[in-house]
Protein backbone atom coordinates (compact mmCIF):
# COMPACT_ATOMS: atom_id res chain seq x y z
CA UNK A 1 0.00 0.00 0.00
CA UNK A 2 0.93 3.67 0.07
CA UNK A 3 1.76 6.07 2.86
CA UNK A 4 0.47 9.58 2.17
CA UNK A 5 1.70 13.03 3.07
CA UNK A 6 -0.23 14.35 6.03
CA UNK A 7 -3.55 15.86 5.08
CA UNK A 8 -3.24 15.07 1.37
CA UNK A 9 -3.64 12.37 -1.25
CA UNK A 10 -0.01 12.66 -2.40
CA UNK A 11 2.04 9.51 -1.64
CA UNK A 12 5.33 9.76 0.22
CA UNK A 13 6.23 6.06 0.53
CA UNK A 14 5.30 2.62 -0.78
CA UNK A 15 4.83 -0.29 1.62
CA UNK A 16 5.13 -3.89 0.44
CA UNK A 17 4.38 -6.70 2.88
CA UNK A 18 5.57 -10.27 2.33
CA UNK A 19 3.96 -13.11 4.29
CA UNK A 20 5.38 -16.14 2.51
CA UNK A 21 8.91 -17.23 1.67
CA UNK A 22 7.57 -18.46 -1.67
CA UNK A 23 7.21 -14.89 -3.00
CA UNK A 24 9.87 -14.53 -5.69
CA UNK A 25 11.91 -11.31 -6.15
CA UNK A 26 10.50 -10.85 -9.66
CA UNK A 27 6.93 -11.16 -8.35
CA UNK A 28 7.57 -8.56 -5.67
CA UNK A 29 9.15 -6.20 -8.20
CA UNK A 30 6.08 -6.51 -10.43
CA UNK A 31 3.75 -5.74 -7.52
CA UNK A 32 5.86 -2.69 -6.63
CA UNK A 33 5.92 -1.42 -10.23
CA UNK A 34 2.17 -1.91 -10.63
CA UNK A 35 1.55 -0.04 -7.37
CA UNK A 36 3.54 2.94 -8.62
CA UNK A 37 1.94 2.94 -12.06
CA UNK A 38 -1.59 2.64 -10.68
CA UNK A 39 -1.05 5.83 -8.66
CA UNK A 40 0.86 7.84 -11.24
CA UNK A 41 4.21 7.62 -9.43
CA UNK A 42 7.32 7.69 -11.60
CA UNK A 43 10.62 5.91 -10.98
CA UNK A 44 14.09 6.40 -12.38
CA UNK A 45 16.94 3.93 -12.82
CA UNK A 46 19.49 6.44 -11.54
CA UNK A 47 17.53 8.46 -9.01
CA UNK A 48 18.21 8.48 -5.29
CA UNK A 49 15.86 7.28 -2.60
CA UNK A 50 15.70 4.90 0.33
CA UNK A 51 14.64 1.33 1.02
CA UNK A 52 14.14 0.18 4.60
CA UNK A 53 12.74 -3.03 6.00
CA UNK A 54 11.22 -4.47 9.13
CA UNK A 55 10.19 -7.97 10.10
CA UNK A 56 7.48 -8.48 12.68
CA UNK A 57 4.72 -11.04 13.32
CA UNK A 58 6.20 -13.37 10.69
CA UNK A 59 5.99 -10.91 7.83
CA UNK A 60 8.55 -8.75 6.09
CA UNK A 61 7.66 -5.14 5.28
CA UNK A 62 9.71 -3.15 2.78
CA UNK A 63 9.21 0.63 2.68
CA UNK A 64 10.42 2.55 -0.37
CA UNK A 65 10.76 6.34 -0.58
CA UNK A 66 11.91 8.90 -3.13
CA UNK A 67 14.96 11.08 -2.51
CA UNK A 68 12.72 13.93 -1.41
CA UNK A 69 9.11 14.34 -0.34
CA UNK A 70 6.98 17.21 -1.65
CA UNK A 71 7.04 20.18 0.72
CA UNK A 72 4.21 20.14 3.24
CA UNK A 73 2.95 23.57 2.13
CA UNK A 74 2.77 22.37 -1.46
CA UNK A 75 0.92 19.06 -1.13
CA UNK A 76 -2.58 20.53 -0.62
CA UNK A 77 -2.29 22.21 -4.03
CA UNK A 78 -1.07 19.15 -5.94
CA UNK A 79 -3.58 17.18 -7.98
CA UNK A 80 -1.13 14.47 -9.05
CA UNK A 81 2.24 13.18 -7.93
CA UNK A 82 4.89 15.82 -8.82
CA UNK A 83 7.37 15.41 -11.65
CA UNK A 84 11.14 15.70 -11.24
CA UNK A 85 13.97 13.27 -10.57
CA UNK A 86 14.19 14.17 -6.88
CA UNK A 87 10.64 12.82 -6.51
CA UNK A 88 11.33 9.65 -8.49
CA UNK A 89 11.07 6.40 -6.56
CA UNK A 90 13.81 3.76 -6.74
CA UNK A 91 13.33 1.41 -9.73
CA UNK A 92 11.73 -2.05 -9.47
CA UNK A 93 15.04 -3.68 -10.41
CA UNK A 94 16.65 -2.22 -7.28
CA UNK A 95 13.78 -3.33 -5.06
CA UNK A 96 13.95 -6.78 -6.65
CA UNK A 97 17.65 -7.15 -5.85
CA UNK A 98 17.20 -5.72 -2.37
CA UNK A 99 14.43 -8.17 -1.55
CA UNK A 100 16.38 -11.09 -2.98
CA UNK A 101 19.30 -10.27 -0.69
CA UNK A 102 17.01 -9.93 2.33
CA UNK A 103 15.28 -13.19 1.55
CA UNK A 104 18.53 -15.12 1.57
CA UNK A 105 18.02 -18.84 1.98
CA UNK A 106 16.22 -21.27 4.25
CA UNK A 107 19.26 -23.47 4.77
CA UNK A 108 19.04 -24.81 8.32
CA UNK A 109 22.75 -24.29 9.01
CA UNK A 110 23.21 -20.79 7.61
CA UNK A 111 19.94 -18.89 8.03
CA UNK A 112 21.52 -16.30 5.76
CA UNK A 113 18.37 -14.28 5.21
CA UNK A 114 14.87 -13.56 6.43
CA UNK A 115 13.26 -16.43 4.52
CA UNK A 116 13.41 -18.74 7.53
CA UNK A 117 11.24 -16.29 9.50
CA UNK A 118 8.48 -16.15 6.90
CA UNK A 119 5.65 -18.64 6.66
CA UNK A 120 5.68 -21.45 4.15
CA UNK A 121 3.51 -20.96 1.10
CA UNK A 122 0.18 -22.61 0.44
CA UNK A 123 -3.36 -21.38 0.44
CA UNK A 124 -5.89 -22.05 3.16
CA UNK A 125 -9.36 -23.21 2.20
CA UNK A 126 -12.12 -20.79 3.12
CA UNK A 127 -13.24 -23.09 5.94
CA UNK A 128 -9.74 -23.37 7.40
CA UNK A 129 -9.22 -19.63 7.06
CA UNK A 130 -12.41 -18.90 9.00
CA UNK A 131 -11.71 -21.56 11.63
CA UNK A 132 -8.11 -20.45 12.19
CA UNK A 133 -9.00 -16.76 12.31
CA UNK A 134 -11.87 -17.25 14.76
CA UNK A 135 -9.72 -19.51 16.94
CA UNK A 136 -7.09 -16.77 17.08
CA UNK A 137 -9.72 -14.15 17.98
CA UNK A 138 -10.94 -16.46 20.76
CA UNK A 139 -7.47 -16.54 22.29
CA UNK A 140 -5.41 -19.16 20.44
CA UNK A 141 -2.12 -17.25 20.59
CA UNK A 142 1.40 -18.27 21.54
CA UNK A 143 1.68 -15.43 24.07
CA UNK A 144 -1.55 -16.40 25.85
CA UNK A 145 -0.87 -16.97 29.55
CA UNK A 146 -3.52 -19.71 29.61
CA UNK A 147 -1.86 -23.05 28.70
CA UNK A 148 -3.10 -24.95 25.61
CA UNK A 149 -4.56 -27.73 27.73
CA UNK A 150 -7.01 -25.26 29.25
CA UNK A 151 -7.71 -22.79 26.45
CA UNK A 152 -8.05 -25.16 23.47
CA UNK A 153 -10.95 -27.26 24.83
CA UNK A 154 -12.80 -24.02 25.60
CA UNK A 155 -12.11 -22.63 22.12
CA UNK A 156 -13.07 -25.97 20.55
CA UNK A 157 -16.42 -25.91 22.35
CA UNK A 158 -17.18 -22.44 20.98
CA UNK A 159 -16.13 -23.39 17.44
CA UNK A 160 -18.28 -26.52 17.59
CA UNK A 161 -21.33 -24.64 18.80
CA UNK A 162 -21.22 -21.71 16.41
CA UNK A 163 -19.40 -23.00 13.31
CA UNK A 164 -19.13 -26.77 13.01
CA UNK A 165 -22.34 -28.20 14.48
CA UNK A 166 -24.69 -25.91 12.49
CA UNK A 167 -22.94 -27.04 9.29
CA UNK A 168 -22.80 -30.73 10.28
CA UNK A 169 -19.00 -30.64 10.05
CA UNK A 170 -16.63 -32.86 12.02
CA UNK A 171 -16.42 -31.43 15.52
CA UNK A 172 -13.29 -30.76 17.55
CA UNK A 173 -12.60 -32.60 20.79
CA UNK A 174 -13.93 -30.62 23.75
CA UNK A 175 -12.50 -32.56 26.70
CA UNK A 176 -8.93 -32.53 25.37
CA UNK A 177 -7.00 -31.47 22.27
CA UNK A 178 -4.74 -33.10 19.72
CA UNK A 179 -2.05 -31.62 17.46
CA UNK A 180 -3.75 -33.43 14.57
CA UNK A 181 -6.42 -30.71 14.55
CA UNK A 182 -4.89 -28.24 12.10
CA UNK A 183 -7.02 -25.38 13.43
CA UNK A 184 -4.32 -24.62 16.03
CA UNK A 185 -1.57 -24.39 13.43
CA UNK A 186 -3.81 -22.36 11.13
CA UNK A 187 -4.49 -19.91 13.97
CA UNK A 188 -0.77 -19.32 14.53
CA UNK A 189 -0.25 -18.56 10.83
CA UNK A 190 -3.41 -16.57 10.13
CA UNK A 191 -3.57 -14.64 13.39
CA UNK A 192 -0.76 -12.17 12.66
CA UNK A 193 -2.13 -11.59 9.16
CA UNK A 194 -5.59 -10.93 10.55
CA UNK A 195 -4.16 -8.53 13.11
CA UNK A 196 -2.32 -6.63 10.41
CA UNK A 197 -5.39 -6.49 8.16
CA UNK A 198 -7.49 -5.15 11.02
CA UNK A 199 -4.84 -2.51 11.63
CA UNK A 200 -4.74 -1.50 7.96
CA UNK A 201 -8.53 -1.37 7.88
CA UNK A 202 -8.53 0.91 10.91
CA UNK A 203 -5.87 3.18 9.41
CA UNK A 204 -7.73 3.32 6.11
CA UNK A 205 -10.92 4.28 7.93
CA UNK A 206 -9.04 7.08 9.71
CA UNK A 207 -7.78 8.45 6.38
CA UNK A 208 -11.22 8.19 4.79
CA UNK A 209 -13.03 9.75 7.75
CA UNK A 210 -10.48 11.93 9.62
Amino acid sequence: GLIYCEGSHIPKAANISVYSRDVKPQELAEVYERLLMDHGIHFDESSGGSVVWDIEDANLTITVRAMKEPAAWRTPYLKTYPAGRIYSFPPPTLVKGFYGTLLGSTHKKTFSGYAYALAEGGRHTSQKAVMGSVAWLLGERSNNAIPPGRRRPRIAKTLNKHLLTPRSERELLEDSWTPDDTVWRDASVLGPRLMRNLYLLQEGYKQQFP
